[in-house]
C-alpha cells in the first residue's frame, strides 16, 4: 500500500522532482501544500504517514522550521513522520530539536543514502537492495 506524502513549501519546480524521485523509487505519488493551511487542510482528508517540509516556504518566504512545530504539536498529526528539506546542517539540527526526523537536502536526492533514510519511512521491513552491475 502506498504511503500517503505531503510536500510543503516547494516551489513548482521542486515539487516536480521530488514527485518523479517518490515515484519512481517507492511507487509514490506526492501532493502539495503551500502553507500550513493547505497542509491542515489535507490532514482533514484523511492521515498522512510523511510531511517533507521546505527550509523557506516558496509562497512567502516564511520558516519551514515554523510548520515543523506547528505539526509537532497538532494532535492531528500524530504518528506523523516529518522531515525538513534543506542542504543546511544547522537547519536539520534545528527540526530535529522541534521534533522532526533528520530529513535530506535536495542537492543530495539522487544519493543513495537518501533513499536509505526514507525507505525506512516508506518501507521500514524492507531495505532497498543494490546490485552491483557485475553481479548481475
Amino acid at each position: 500500500m502506498s504511503k500517503r506524502i505531503v510536500d510543503v513549501g516547494s516551489c513548482g519546480y521542486d515539487h516536480g522532482m521530488l514527485q518523479r524521485y517518490f515515484s519512481s523509487t517507492f511507487g509514490s505519488s506526492i501532493e502539495q501544500a503551500n502553507h500550513w493551511q493547505d497542509l491542515s487542510c489535507l490532514r482533514e482528508k484523511g492521515p498522512i504517514d510523511l510531511v517533507l517540509v521546505n527550509r523557506l516556504l516558496d509562497a512567502d518566504g516564511s520558516s519551514g522550521l515554523e510548520i515543523v512545530s506547528r505539526i509537532v504539536a497538532d494532535g492531528r498529526f500524530a504518528g506523523t513522520i516529518t522531515m525538513l528539506v534543506s542542504n543546511h546542517e544547522s537547519a536539520q539540527a534545528e527540526a530535529i530539536v522541534r521534533g522532526a526526523k533528520r530529513g535530506f537536502g535536495k542537492a543530495i536526492l539522487q544519493e543513495p543514502e537518501v533513499e536509505i533514510l526514507l525507505a525506512a519511512v516508506l518501507r521500514p521491513c524492507v531495505q532497498p537492495i543494490r546490485y552491483e552491475e557485475s553481479s548481475l
